[in-house]
């Protein structure tokens, strides 16, 4: 990572891309053998709440559908649950914790 980005310093950020771009674009293969899944079955992003968000905006949402969340939901995709449900007419329920949300281990009763 180092070395690309002191190459973006020497030649400019689309130069170093247009170098690397085999590299880079082998990433989808790699990625595909080891999961036994096709190149264009592949998607990788920068972060895991970017992959959450575009599988969750592809959903067709229609008035009446419901997303089920919990208290305990990351803010950026309870974002995501209001826009949907402010666009779409879906409504929001979160399901009340009980004893089996946060699991912690109990000491043996014997």
């Amino acid at each position: 990572m180092l070395g690309y980005l002191s190459r973006e310093t020497e030649i400019g950020g689309y130069e170093a891309a247009g170098e690397a771009a085999t590299d880079l674009d082998g990433v989808y293969d790699s990625v595909a053998r080891l999961l036994g899944a096709s190149r264009d079955e592949i998607a990788l992003t920068e972060n895991a709440t970017v992959a959450w968000q575009l599988a969750f905006y592809a959903l067709s949402f229609r008035l009446g559908d419901r997303i089920l969340t919990t208290r305990a939901e990351y803010a950026a995709n309870y974002v995501a649950f209001l826009q949907v449900s402010r666009r779409t007419g879906a409504v929001i329920d979160v399901i009340p914790d009980d004893s089996d949300v946060y699991w912690i281990p109990r000491p043996s009763r014997r």
